[in-house]
């Protein structure tokens, strides 16, 4: 039954979210309130490594999710489930729409898309910081110090050239020692 739950759950996902894995985390968001699968900070982690790992977001936070579900059939069944909407609506479109992406009405539909997708990512952004600067209703200085650090050093004119990996290596790293 867990197993049915979790590729039906996944690919309500698969078919509702456009815009990568950053666009599935308001939906992973819900997932420990309605089926307690994961706990809410469990879910911060999950997320954090889900996007951090190589590979696409979104697989490797189903595939996370749907072990600690159901083990090794619980991996296959939520990451089919988020896959398989993708796989058919894009054969049919291939199979039917040769020239779908230079229609003008699709155009306008994924231009008029795009302020939705950065809505949900931003959505997402803040429900994390939610779970990850805050314990218990009240601020977790570390987590609030590795935060400003990073967004300041994303934001200074002579840093604009530190790769974004070292950025997460070193919050991951002042995390460990902070035990965040």
């Amino acid at each position: 039954m867990t197993c049915c739950t979790l590729f039906w759950t996944f690919a309500r996902i698969g078919l509702c979210t456009l815009g990568g894995g950053a666009a599935t985390i308001p939906y992973l968001l819900e997932l420990p309130a309605r089926f307690g699968w994961t706990s809410p900070e469990e879910m911060a982690v999950i997320i954090a490594v889900g996007e951090s790992a190589p590979g696409p977001g979104g697989v490797n936070m189903a595939g996370y999710i749907g072990f600690e579900a159901a083990g090794l059939p619980g991996v296959l069944c939520a990451v089919a489930g988020l896959c398989v909407p993708s796989l058919i609506l894009v054969n049919l479109i291939a199979a039917f729409l040769r020239d779908f992406s230079k229609h003008p009405a699709v155009t306008r539909f994924f231009y008029g898309l795009r302020p939705a997708v950065v809505a949900v990512i931003i959505s997402a952004v803040w429900g994390l910081m939610q779970i990850s600067l805050f314990v218990d209703g009240t601020a977790h200085l570390p987590a609030f110090l590795i935060f400003a650090a990073g967004l300041v050093i994303t934001h200074l004119p002579r840093t604009k050239s530190v790769h974004p990996l070292v950025l997460v290596f070193s919050a991951a790293l002042f995390g460990m020692i902070f035990r965040i």
